[in-house]
């Protein structure tokens, strides 16, 4: 193999090492992006609390830890984790925007290239569900999705700080 033959079977070794080697949640995160384009933190976050409940009434989880009821609902450590592992490599841009009046940041997330859902294991393996969710909800406004998360059972019922335990 020579010339841009060769370049080009490197390059895509490159990326489906890449993809083979993303966790489940990578792979979601990844794939969320891919559907939505680009997104904010907080609906981000929300949708991946959505659809990880979703996938535990089938025994499945792409977090190690149960998310917890903070200040703003829903929240799980390991989401910043696997933004900024996505960011090192080189798969997702984040642009943080300082808002007026000290009201905080924006963060706008998107993919910096393309790599087809084909390639992303766990995702393929969970398509449906990840799908059923991102298409009822990832073009709602995050107002919409706060109020559909936040009126849930379990999220109504939970402790601040306290781990959130989905019902079946």
């Amino acid at each position: 193999m020579g010339g841009i033959a060769w370049h080009i079977h490197i390059y895509m070794d490159k990326v489906l090492l890449r993809t083979n080697n993303l966790t489940p949640l990578e792979q979601v995160v990844f794939y969320i992006l891919l559907r939505l384009g680009k997104t904010g933190k907080t609906k981000l976050v929300k949708l991946l609390f959505l659809i990880d409940r979703e996938l535990s009434r089938k025994g499945e989880s792409i977090f190690k830890e149960p998310f917890k009821k903070y200040y703003y609902g829903p929240y799980n450590p390991e989401i910043e984790k696997v933004l900024d592992s996505l960011e090192t490599k080189g798969l997702i841009e984040i642009s943080v925007k300082e808002l007026l009046f000290d009201e905080g940041f924006k963060f706008e997330i998107r993919p910096s290239r393309y790599i087809s859902p084909e390639n992303l294991e766990f995702v393929k393996k969970n398509r449906y569900d990840i799908d059923k969710i991102i298409d009822n909800l990832g073009r709602k406004t995050l107002d919409e999705i706060l109020e559909e998360v936040y009126s849930l059972e379990e999220v109504r019922n939970t402790g601040f700080n306290e781990p959130i335990k989905y019902k079946s």
